[in-house]
């Protein structure tokens, strides 16, 4: 039980970070206002949503887990599948063509915002649909599968603390990929 609580506060606490994301891709766009200077931050931060999206814990644990199961609905699985494909459409669209204000601010800004708006709706899916079945169909087993596999991550990046969900602590590299705490030694596995 504790372990399908921590998979469920993890997935959330990377939804809202991607929410902020979204927040501030949305009043970026709009600020800009014609001025091109801004469109390489955009675009970047386009890029990175959808990275952190495709490379999500809910994408490489959870789901997965979910499949294996083969008791989540076919139905419900090829929706969140096409939701994925229409962000892919939309952010090749918004990264792969030059950006130029000549063709439209409005344009540019209508493709940013449903861009955000499909993330959002994926978001939600995650946070709703799938995880409401996921409660029904998934054993303590596989919560306690996605938690560890969670915990690992999270303790197995101390380089990378502001993006660590759960405790923070300072660890100092050593040659032999072991890390230091407080003058103890504590290896990962």
């Amino acid at each position: 039980m504790l372990s399908s609580v921590y998979v469920q506060v993890a997935v959330t606490s990377d939804n809202e970070r991607l929410r902020r994301q979204l927040g501030y891709l949305r009043k970026k766009t709009v600020l800009s206002d014609g001025d091109i200077s801004g469109m390489d931050e955009i675009i970047h931060r386009i890029a990175q949503i959808y990275e952190q999206c495709r490379l999500s814990r809910f994408e490489k644990t959870v789901l997965p887990v979910l499949a294996r199961t083969g008791k989540i609905s076919q139905q419900l699985l090829a929706e969140f599948r096409s939701c994925k494909n229409n962000i892919s459409e939309t952010y090749f669209l918004l990264t792969c063509f030059p950006w130029k204000w000549s063709i439209g601010r409005d344009i540019l800004t209508d493709r940013v915002d449903l861009y955000i708006r499909q993330i959002e709706d994926l978001i939600d899916r995650k946070e709703t649909r799938l995880f409401e079945q996921a409660k029904e169909v998934l054993s303590d087993e596989n919560w306690f599968e996605m938690a560890e596999t969670f915990m690992e991550e999270d303790n197995g990046f101390p380089e990378f603390e502001e993006y660590r969900f759960g405790y923070h602590d300072s660890f100092l590299p050593k040659e032999n990929g072991e890390y230091v705490r407080n003058g103890f030694s504590v290896s990962y596995r």
